[in-house]
């Protein structure tokens, strides 16, 4: 398991396929039940591609409407830092 930030993460599937998660709300379909758990938002087939994703994932889910380039580089720095301080677990 690599985490990226607290709420999200990359999950090896198996030795072709890596999945990326975030932590976030979800309604059970058969209770209506709202809890906080790990949920995919992405298949990758390699590392490099994942990291990819979670950089684009953090990007996008961070940036509002409108932003101004200036706090678009300062959120790029941001979210670099994040991924190339990550935690790897076995």
């Amino acid at each position: 398991m690599i985490y990226i930030n607290d709420n999200l993460r990359i999950r090896k599937l198996d030795e072709q396929c890596l999945e990326l998660e975030v932590y976030r709300k979800a309604k059970s379909k058969k209770t209506g039940e709202e809890t906080t758990q790990w949920k995919g938002c992405g298949y990758y087939g390699d590392i490099k591609s994942a990291l990819n994703g979670a950089f684009k994932k953090q990007l996008f889910d961070s940036a509002e409407n409108e932003t101004t380039i200036k706090e678009l580089i300062a959120l790029i720095e941001q979210v670099q830092k994040e991924i190339f301080n990550i935690k790897i677990e076995e």
